[in-house]
């Protein structure tokens, strides 16, 4: 009897495991949960990110340079957050692809980069603000660059055809 037990109690702590309402929650690996009105974002560093794209909706997707990538991180860990309380259909979108597989994107928002997280299964992070809407970065510099490089994906995409 008492083996009986053994084996169904290690079975269901191993069903467990694989259970999300049992086991620990599991928690985004980028600190998306600390962002903080205010506050400097998490720091981008190099080392995490395999790639990033920039994509407009009207045109082809454009893989940003190590040069790139370093004027991104500069702009983005040099802004602060801030509440979103309303959207606009984005003109571009960056995504940051981690080396862990989950994905940071920064749209447009008419004057702002809002930010939004998925992890590796795709799964939306919730809204870590007080906004209405995800939280954006206040940093106009950064969203002109993103602005800018986003022109030049269209001035590609347009000469291609």
């Amino acid at each position: 009897m008492k083996r009986k037990l053994s084996a169904v109690l290690a079975l269901a702590v191993l069903c467990c495991a694989f259970l999300p309402s049992c086991g620990a929650r599991a928690e985004l690996p980028y600190p998306y949960a600390s962002l903080q009105p205010g506050k400097a974002p998490p720091p981008l560093d190099s080392s995490l990110i395999r790639s990033v794209e920039l994509s407009r909706y009207t045109a082809d997707t454009y893989e940003l340079t190590g040069e790139e990538i370093d004027e991104l991180i500069r702009l983005y860990n040099g802004s602060r957050v801030q509440n979103c309380y309303g959207g606009i259909t984005p003109g571009f979108i960056c995504f940051i692809h981690f080396t862990d597989g989950t994905v940071l994107s920064l749209r447009d928002n008419s004057s702002f980069a809002e930010l939004a997280y998925r992890d590796a299964a795709g799964k939306r992070a919730a809204n870590p603000t007080e906004g209405h809407e995800d939280p954006e970065l206040n940093s106009r510099e950064l969203y002109d660059f993103l602005r800018d490089l986003s022109q030049t994906v269209l001035a590609r995409a347009e000469t291609a055809q």
